[in-house]
C-alpha cells in the first residue's frame, strides 16, 4: 500500500509542478505555441487517471467498511477510463489546433469527442451495472487462515 500510495503521489507531485511550470512559462514561445487550456486538462486527466491508485490502495485493515470498498472498486473503471478520455481528448483537440481554420474540422472534432464520451459512458454504465467491481476476500491457506483482498468481478453469465 506504501508504495504505491507512494508512486501516486509523486505523480501527482509532478503533474502540479508540471502544471505550475506551464503557468510560469505561459508567455514563452515554445508553451505558447500551442493553447495552453489542452495542456492543462491533458494534466488533469493524469492526475484523474492516477487517483484510481487511491482506490486500489485500501482493505479492511484500513478500517474501511465492505461497502466503501465495494465503492471504491467501482470506482477504478470510472477513474481510468475518464482520466484516458480527458487526456486522449484533450490531445486530439491539441491536434486540431494545427489544422487548417475550417469550421467543418472543429465541429467534426466536437462530434467525434462527444460520440466518444457518450460511448465511454454508455460503457461505463452498462459495466456498472451488470458486473460491477466488487470487494472480495478469498482464504489462500486454510490452515493459517491466510486470505487475499481483491476487487473481482462475477463474469456475466
Amino acid at each position: 500500500r506504501a508504495l504505491g500510495l507512494s508512486l501516486m503521489s509523486v505523480v501527482m507531485l509532478l503533474t502540479l509542478a508540471s502544471i505550475l511550470w506551464l503557468w510560469l512559462y505561459r508567455r514563452e514561445p515554445v508553451v505558447a505555441s500551442s493553447p495552453l487550456i489542452c495542456k492543462y486538462i491533458i494534466l488533469l486527466g493524469t492526475i484523474v487517471f492516477s487517483s484510481a491508485i487511491f482506490a486500489l490502495s485500501f482493505d479492511e485493515g484500513a478500517g474501511w467498511s465492505t461497502n466503501a470498498l465495494d465503492t471504491a472498486c467501482k470506482s477504478v473503471p470510472w477513474l481510468i477510463f475518464s482520466g484516458h478520455f480527458i487526456t486522449y481528448a484533450s490531445a486530439l483537440a491539441k491536434i486540431r489546433f494545427y489544422l487548417p481554420d475550417k469550421p467543418p474540422h472543429s465541429r467534426l472534432l466536437l462530434v467525434v469527442m462527444m460520440i466518444t464520451a457518450e460511448a465511454y459512458f454508455a460503457l461505463l454504465l452498462a459495466w456498472t451495472l451488470a458486473d460491477p467491481l466488487r470487494w472480495e476476500r478469498q482464504v489462500t491457506n486454510d490452515m493459517t487462515g491466510k486470505s487475499q483482498g481483491a476487487c473481482n468481478s462475477g463474469g456475466v453469465e
